[in-house]
């Protein structure tokens, strides 16, 4: 089979779940996605607690050469307490009235208190979040300290981001029926492939095209996710496409076994 379409690097758009395993890696990660926004002329809209311990957004934005002055003057940045970004709806209302003064685009987040509260009222936020990234010109970014921090079970929040995960070594972009990954799977983040390949399968239409070519390096672990989180979606009749591995990639699923599966193709390889 003839493949011609490529992956692309995953971008920040959409509703994103960013796993940073320090403060430092939190900042970048935050700065680059405000960045992002405030250059293509978004409006970046940010609940934040101003007694939370931590540097805020504020001081993350200048430290990393970003006039935030200038930004909140011109209507590009705005700062709101947690409290009006958490009942029912509110997240809604906020943007549709940013819209209806002549907003083209947004961009939302919040300090973890705020935006990503571990509580039974989550799961209500993720999917209004959800909903908002499917039916307004929105983009959200969710942030959690890592896997048991993430307010319930790992296959639950990675299926509430369809805009795909961030983490240390590495990136996901989901699409439908199709899954880019960047980055790295080894040991340490084994066990995040794993909900985030189940969340892509039931997203797709029997299809599944898992994008390797930015994969640098796949373990064994990795290789077990693979078959594991696709076997129930293969059973079903669903089919699998791993596409373009680089070679120390498809080495891995070749002695791994992957390609022998039922309803898996390993396609286009990538020197």
């Amino acid at each position: 089979m003839t493949v011609d379409d490529k992956s692309t690097a995953p971008g920040w758009d959409g509703h994103l779940l960013l796993l940073p395993a320090s403060a430092s890696e939190r900042e970048a990660a935050l700065a680059a996605w405000a960045r992002d926004g405030l250059e293509r002329d978004e409006q970046v809209i940010y609940a934040q607690d101003g007694a939370a311990d931590g540097a805020s957004l504020v001081t993350i934005l200048e430290a990393n050469g970003i006039d935030t002055a200038a930004a909140r003057a011109e209507g590009r940045l705005r700062l709101i307490e947690p409290v009006d970004a958490v009942a029912p709806g509110s997240w809604a209302a906020i943007v549709d009235e940013a819209l209806a003064g002549g907003r083209s685009r947004l961009r939302i987040s919040g300090d973890r208190d705020g935006l990503t509260a571990t509580t039974k009222a989550a799961a209500r936020l993720e999917q209004e979040l959800e909903d908002l990234c499917r039916t307004r010109p929105v983009s959200v970014l969710c942030r959690y300290t890592g896997p048991s921090d993430a307010g319930g079970p790992l296959d639950q929040v990675a299926a509430a981001h369809a805009g795909g995960l961030r983490e240390r070594q590495l990136q996901t972009t989901m699409q439908p029926g199709r899954l880019m990954l960047t980055g790295e799977v080894d040991l340490a983040n084994e066990a995040i492939l794993a909900p985030v390949l189940m969340a892509a399968a039931v997203a797709g239409d029997g299809l599944l095209r898992v994008d390797l070519e930015q994969v640098s390096f796949l373990s064994v672990g990795g290789c077990r996710a693979l078959a594991v989180a696709t076997s129930r979606f293969r059973a079903e009749g669903g089919w699998v496409e791993l596409r373009h591995p680089q070679f120390i990639v498809e080495q891995a699923l070749r002695m791994s076994g992957i390609d022998t599966l039922a309803n898996v193709e390993v396609i286009g390889s990538h020197p």
